[in-house]
């Protein structure tokens, strides 16, 4: 058998069956399509009202008194540029609206999961105005009807993402995982129905339909039912339908594009790449209690990594205003008791050490959300996230890749919450995950209820295996500094 496969294969490239050979050695590729604004079946409409953007991919209705705006998002653009870090992790990537950075094995290349559109609603003298998203639709040239998908089962009136994905989960802890933050992701992300847009209102967001056919060359959106006006019981009475057209058109990349890291500092990293450089961890100081235990905790880090990887990691405290903060990769607060209070110079320090590309780490040593300085530590996550536009603070899911960009973690190691019970304080609940505040699709602070700081240090156990604990903050280290890497080289 072993030898007739390769006399049957020059058989046929040796008849002509050249298609077969490139077929069985050079599989098809999947053609990439952009869908961009149909300016031949805007003329034929003849409605003044519709315009292409600045950007020429974007249509405009604009109707004076207020304003919709339609765009396509490619897979390109929703993998790179909105979701990079949630398009990593192969068939566990949370990106909901594409397959993320997975290769489908039957087909070779990875298919559309949807088709995608972001739609920007301005109401700038109007009354009232609203739109409810599932009632747009997608008609084809091929025949195809779409409608959009709804965000919750239990609101939606046609399908809903969330039974999408309910149909497709799995029944792991990581399945679970995944899905969360696949809705957690498309609750903030999708346009949905809400209250109406008074004069001065804005709304942006999502619209998913199912994906096209290959064989799809125009399309049309259409806005089915958009309310202009509501009678005197606040009930929606005037409605227009807006129709925006599109057609397909394929795209080639450049390789430099194509080959583009999905996520700054991705599922692996290549720690040759660091190790020339020196990486600084500051510890903030404020006056407060435990912080010999933090100080043992980091110093056990510090020799870890370069005992283990040979990388210049240091180590260095002192108050939250000095210069010191915004220089490091890694600054880390921590306490027990004592709240802590920081000023608008330290503030400052933090804010310019994300922006430089380094995170801020608050680990909780009492882990309870009752202590003093877990409130103190809360009211300075939010005047961070006060100084950077569009942040949010979400659960950190075990798929993002701050959990396998250099020790591959599978669940949340055991903090001092799971070992150590502090009875001055009492736990409202007992933490399976740690939190974050994202700006920018990357990880700028990362909140800890787990008093892990206490498993570094061994203060509570000398024998105790801390293993687990120092991959995962040698993980946070190194996703600081590798994402920090992809910054400076995109700039």
């Amino acid at each position: 058998m072993k030898k007739i496969l390769p006399l049957f294969l020059l058989f046929l490239i040796l008849n002509g069956c050249d298609n077969v050979y490139r077929f069985l050695f050079f599989p098809p590729q999947k053609i990439e399509y952009e869908i961009v604004p149909d300016i031949e079946m805007m003329k034929t409409a003849g409605d003044t009202s519709y315009y292409i953007g600045k950007d020429s991919m974007t249509i405009v209705f604009d109707k004076g008194t207020f304003k919709v705006e339609i765009k396509y998002m490619s897979d390109y653009q929703l993998n790179n540029f909105e979701f990079p870090e949630e398009s990593k992790g192969g068939i566990y990537s949370t990106n909901p609206y594409t397959y993320g950075d997975w290769v489908d094995p039957e087909l070779g290349y990875t298919p559309n999961r949807f088709t995608v559109f972001k739609v920007s609603i301005y109401n700038y003298a109007a009354p009232k105005i609203n739109f409810d998203p599932e009632n747009a639709i997608l008609l084809s040239d091929r025949g195809d009807r779409f409608i959009a998908y709804g965000l919750e089962a239990k609101t939606s009136k046609f399908h809903s993402l969330e039974e999408y994905y309910r149909a497709r989960k799995g029944s792991t802890g990581i399945d679970e995982d995944v899905f969360e933050a696949r809705m957690g992701i498309a609750r903030r992300t999708m346009l949905t129905y809400g209250r109406p847009l008074y004069k001065g209102d804005s709304r942006e967001g999502l619209v998913v339909f199912d994906p096209l056919s290959e064989g799809v060359e125009r399309i049309k959106v259409v806005l089915k039912n958009f309310i202009v006006g509501y009678d005197e019981n606040n009930v929606p009475s005037d409605f227009i339908d807006i129709n925006f057209y599109f057609k397909r058109v394929p795209v080639i990349r450049r390789v430099t594009e194509a080959t583009k890291v999905i996520a700054a500092g991705g599922d692996g990293v290549d720690l040759k790449t660091i190790k020339d450089r020196e990486i600084k961890i500051f510890q903030v100081k404020y006056g407060g209690d435990g912080e010999e235990i933090v100080e043992l905790g980091l110093k056990n880090l510090v020799e870890f990594l370069n005992k283990k990887e040979g990388l210049k990691v240091t180590l260095e405290s002192g108050r939250a205003e000095s210069p010191s903060v915004a220089k490091s990769d890694l600054v880390v607060v921590s306490g027990g008791v004592v709240k802590p209070q920081f000023s608008p110079v330290a503030v400052d320090n933090f804010a310019a050490c994300i922006r430089n590309g380094g995170i801020i780490l608050i680990d909780d040593l009492n882990h309870s959300k009752s202590s003093q300085f877990n409130i103190g530590a809360r009211d300075l996550l939010d005047k961070i996230k006060a100084k950077f536009e569009g942040s949010y603070i979400e659960k950190i899911f075990l798929s993002h890749p701050v959990y396998s960009i250099w020790a591959k973690i599978k669940e949340l190691p055991l903090g001092a919450d799971d070992i150590v019970e502090v009875k001055e304080f009492e736990r409202e609940e007992k933490y399976n995950y740690l939190e974050a505040l994202f700006w920018q699709k990357r990880i700028i602070v990362v909140f800890s209820n787990k008093g892990y700081m206490r498993i570094l240090s061994k203060f509570d156990n000398p024998s105790i295996d801390n293993t687990t604990q120092l991959q995962l903050f040698s993980n946070i280290l190194i996703y600081a500094v590798s994402t920090k890497q992809v910054a400076m080289k995109s700039e």
